[in-house]
């Protein structure tokens, strides 16, 4: 399995480096990649970037005080979350705390240097392989090779420690990211559907409108039955979404609720994809706009 290493900074650079070197040792069939020069802001990926992030089943973001508001860690991690399933990847905390991250870089899972937390590490790595080891193998290779890395990551932390420490991120910065969390709560449709919680959802309400993560689709159910859906990605044009809004209305099936039900889904996609309200999205100041959900851009058409 090819494992991609970001970083941003020397002391990053290190880590990816010391990375690259021992996860082979515990698990011999991965490949990890980092590139050897730290590319500045503005400039293009090379060809073997880019390549070897299409071809990466796990990604890990090598995240130290001193590059969580670096802009090219952070394009870098959206990039990663649009070519590697979002379970794949994770960040992986040097000499910060879990707050510390904003924007793409808090949507995954964290992984802190301990000795419990990498072994988790490789567990999910190792899920991901086609043929995994054994637990009892991994564990034991674990065992016998973590004082390695336990050992170069040290000194690397103490050769360039971080002098005064002080919030990375202001108090403002983690009341707006609360609100943010606090609003996905309340979202209505977006729901991914399963046989454990499909039929409580919403209390008795039986007709209403959902968004399926899976099938990327916006499904419309009528009496718990699905009477109708539509792919995400045939959204991609204003005219088409308002075309959909007629079509609905004249289904035999479909009520007021269903209507106000796919507005307010496409009201809750465009906040989760674009951090915009619709209007914004799909037709601002009566603008038409081509919308690509897939790499969350939008433009005028």
């Amino acid at each position: 399995m090819d494992i991609f290493l970001s970083w941003s900074g020397p002391k990053s650079q290190k880590i990816a480096e010391a990375l690259k070197t021992w996860i082979p040792t515990v698990i011999q069939v991965t490949k990890p990649f980092y590139s050897s020069n730290d590319i500045a802001k503005g400039k293009r990926w090379s060809s073997e970037i880019s390549f070897k992030l299409e071809q990466a089943g796990f990604g890990i973001l090598i995240m130290t005080d001193e590059n969580t508001t670096a802009p090219w860690i952070l394009f870098e991690a959206g990039a990663i979350s649009k070519n590697i399933n979002t379970g794949r990847v994770c960040t992986f905390l040097f000499g910060i705390k879990e707050t510390d991250l904003q924007g793409p870089l808090s949507q995954f899972q964290n992984t802190k240097f301990n000795k419990n937390d990498v072994f988790k590490l490789l567990k999910d790595i190792n899920r991901e392989l086609k043929v995994p080891l054994e637990d009892k193998v991994l564990e034991v290779t674990f065992e016998k090779m973590w004082p390695d890395l336990d050992s170069q990551i040290s000194n690397i932390l103490d050769s360039t420690p971080h002098e005064g420490h002080e919030e990375i991120r202001t108090e403002r910065d983690l009341l707006e990211e609360i609100l943010r969390h606090t609003r996905s709560i309340q979202y209505k449709h977006l729901f991914a559907r399963s046989s454990n919680n499909f039929e409580t959802w919403m209390g008795e309400e039986k007709s209403k409108v959902i968004f399926d993560e899976n099938a990327k689709a916006i499904v419309f159910l009528k009496d718990n039955n699905e009477e109708y859906f539509i792919e995400l990605g045939s959204l991609g044009k204003t005219g088409r979404i308002l075309d959909f809004m007629f079509q609905i209305n004249t289904k035999a099936w479909a009520t007021s609720r269903h209507l106000k039900g796919f507005i307010d889904c496409l009201e809750e996609l465009s906040s989760e994809y674009f951090d915009s309200n619709a209007q914004g999205v799909i037709c601002p100041q009566g603008k038409t706009r081509n919308i690509d959900w897939k790499n969350r851009t939008y433009g005028d058409t």
